[in-house]
């Protein structure tokens, strides 16, 4: 279960045959399920366990937000919540939910959807653990002070129905190059400090998660293309520039990954050998 512990989820649907049969895929997957037909009594079952992740169809309701934050406030931690229903609503955070599945589901996007879900709550179990933080410098936030502002831009997407996306690069071999050479371990995420910071803009958000991961979140967006072009930017600048290594033979694999909040969606992930 990528690192978590068992994931709770609940299933909010009165067509008994059909979350029967969502139960049943999910249980395969390793999740535990628990299904129920009353709003009201899964609003108290919500207050009373700590379920992740929330599968809800809101019929008959029509407009489902109040439904939804009344789970989001019933509960002790922040649900991802997936809506289901046969019409998909024109804008999926307004409604309240992170993410929407067509009924009748068909099995492959409810597994894409759940795994999403799971990715997200376990970077934000990462976040919050601050055991090991680090300190504010050269334009680069502490990992403490960046869970902060991530979880704001979570709670914003939810109130404002607009999302935010986040960046992820770190070494991706940081761990093999640092038993081969810790000085080399060193010059490669000290080198990818120095460009990211040279890199950003103003606006964004550049937070320290570990030894050699960094992340951008991207604010004030203008376009609906622009994260990614931001993140082929930042790509461009760590493939060409020289220095994040001091031998030929020595090889730096850097990895660049972006994400939509709330919904959890991968929207790149590339791999490349830095110079």
């Amino acid at each position: 279960m990528n690192g978590l512990e068992v994931v709770k989820i609940l299933l909010i649907d009165r067509d008994e045959a059909s979350s029967n049969q969502i139960a049943l895929r999910l249980q395969s997957m390793g999740y535990d399920v628990m299904v129920e037909t009353s709003r009201e009594i899964a609003l108290e079952m919500v207050g009373k366990q700590d379920f992740k992740i929330v599968i809800a169809d809101p019929s008959p309701l029509r407009e489902p937000r109040q439904f939804f934050t009344a789970l989001r406030n019933a509960s002790k931690s922040y649900p991802y919540i997936i809506m289901l229903n046969h019409e998909k609503p024109e804008n999926i955070l307004k409604s309240g939910a992170n993410k929407f599945i067509n009924k009748p589901v068909d099995p492959s996007v409810l597994e894409k959807i759940i795994l999403e879900a799971t990715d997200l709550l376990q970077l934000r179990s990462k976040l919050s653990d601050i055991k090991t933080d680090y300190p504010s410098e050269r334009g680069i936030i502490s990992k403490s002070a960046f869970n902060q502002i991530f979880l704001s831009c979570v709670e914003r997407a939810d109130r404002h129905g607009e999302p935010t996306f986040c960046l992820f690069i770190k070494v991706e071999n940081y761990r093999q190059l640092n038993a081969d050479s810790s000085d080399a371990a060193n010059l490669a995420t000290a080198k990818l400090a120095h460009e990211l910071s040279a890199t950003r803009r103003q606006s964004d958000i550049l937070g320290q998660l570990d030894e050699a991961e960094y992340a951008v979140l991207f604010l004030l967006i203008s376009s609906e293309g622009e994260p990614h072009e931001a993140s082929l930017r930042f790509m461009d600048s760590l493939s060409s520039v020289k220095g994040f290594k001091d031998r030929p033979e020595l090889e730096v694999v850097i990895n660049l990954k972006l994400v939509e909040l709330p919904s959890g969606a991968t929207l790149l992930d590339k791999s490349f050998s830095a110079q």
